[in-house]
């Protein structure tokens, strides 16, 4: 992870705990904003559902790293 992608990890976290502090739910406003994650793909959005891409994915964990959540040993 380089320098910039920490820097935009760390804004968006303190733009979320300030919409949590206020009682706003972040993904409701960042629906109707965009400006939560403003760089998110969309790939599917219709009255239903909207569909994007995590632009911040975490690490896959250990037990995720095999098929059927299975850890090696």
């Amino acid at each position: 992870m380089d320098e910039n992608w920490r820097q935009q990890s760390r804004e968006i976290n303190r733009r979320i705990e300030e919409l949590t502090r206020r009682g706003a739910c972040y993904s409701c406003h960042n629906l109707r904003t965009g400006d939560v994650f403003p760089d998110q793909v969309v790939v599917w959005d219709d009255v239903l559902f909207q569909i994007v891409l995590e632009p911040y994915p975490r690490g896959r964990s250990r037990e995720h790293s095999t098929p059927h959540g299975s850890t090696r040993t």
